[in-house]
């Protein structure tokens, strides 16, 4: 079928279309309820180093230059499958991911959390804000750097609390409306095609009938002429033969 066909074929039962669109509103808050929202929160940790280097009464934040190493060291190691398994210990369910803030030269880490629900994104969060500490002492530690030395983490929150993330859930309903309406306009030109060929046949035996119904009725062949003719030459042969 063609695609000009198919578009006749929809014009024509327009009716069937409409009941289509209709129907579209209910695939689609189908599909919204079959798919569940996802949570999701952020929190960041920005680097602090350490009395050593700022002194007793000196601003750490006039300090931060040159912790961005430090980031993308302390990123790998809690994105590691050890942490990820001490992480799932607290919490079980979730996902998270550990990276740099693109977005400024500081040295901050961003930690991002998922789940199916918002009290699960925020367990998994505090699971890693808490680690976070842990792992990054534990690696400053294993280079034998005194504890005094160490540079610390400090948590700047960046959100009220866990958001919906629905972009899966509107892209699926999208996909189910636009997979329903190719089967639905499909259907619609079938249809058409088996009525109109039914139609068709209709209109032929009708035809038919009709001229069968005006034909000018047919009349026996007149035989007594040639019987009679027969006959009289039957009786000339029978009397010669006399």
């Amino acid at each position: 079928m063609y695609l000009r066909d198919l578009g006749d074929s929809l014009l024509r039962r327009w009716y069937l279309v409409v009941c289509a669109l209709a129907l579209t509103a209910g695939v689609c808050f189908a599909a919204l309820g079959a798919v569940s929202p996802t949570y999701q929160t952020t929190s960041s940790l920005v680097l602090v180093p350490p009395k050593t280097t700022t002194g007793v009464s000196g601003n750490p934040y006039l300090f931060l230059g040159g912790l961005e190493q430090s980031v993308d060291v302390l990123a790998r190691a809690v994105s590691a499958d050890a942490t990820r398994e001490q992480i799932a210990k607290t919490a079980t369910t979730g996902e998270y991911e550990v990276g740099a803030d693109l977005t400024t030269s500081a040295p901050i880490l961003v930690l991002t959390t998922t789940d199916s629900t918002s009290a699960g994104a925020q367990k998994m969060l505090d699971a890693v804000v808490a680690e976070v500490p842990v792992v990054f002492e534990r690696l400053q530690a294993s280079l034998g750097v005194q504890k005094s030395s160490q540079i610390t983490t400090l948590e700047v929150p960046t959100d009220d609390g866990p958001k919906a993330i629905n972009k899966t859930r509107y892209r699926m309903a999208a996909l189910a409306s636009v997979i329903w309406l190719f089967l639905a306009f499909m259907l619609i030109g079938f249809l058409d095609g088996v009525l109109l060929t039914r139609a068709m046949r209709r209109s032929a035996e009708d035809l038919l009938k009709k001229e069968a119904a005006h034909a000018p009725p047919s009349h026996p062949q007149d035989t007594s002429s040639d019987e009679s003719r027969s006959a009289e030459r039957a009786t000339r042969s029978s009397t010669g033969k006399s």
